[in-house]
């Protein structure tokens, strides 16, 4: 049973703010992590998110790019560091 409308519009708002960081977050790894040739620039990244450069540099560790490579099956592209 719903407790009114103020709560109603409340909550509404709570999950849309979750939806939109869940999005930015995703955007972000997935822009830099699994795009080729090249990753996104994190300037374009953090501007299409609404966030920082640093923001976007820091938003994800490299456990969360495994779990999204082993769920989803796509391929990371090859790090600099990877290819020394």
């Amino acid at each position: 049973m719903s407790q009114g409308l103020p709560f109603d519009v409340a909550q509404a708002g709570v999950v849309a703010e979750v939806a939109r960081d869940l999005a930015r977050h995703l955007y972000d790894y997935h822009g830099r992590e699994f795009v080729d040739p090249r990753p996104y620039k994190l300037d374009d990244l953090a501007r299409a998110a609404g966030m920082s450069i640093s923001g976007v540099r820091t938003a994800y560790d490299d456990n969360e790019i495994i779990e999204v490579s082993s769920r989803t099956g796509a391929k990371l592209r090859r790090r600099a560091e990877d290819a020394s």
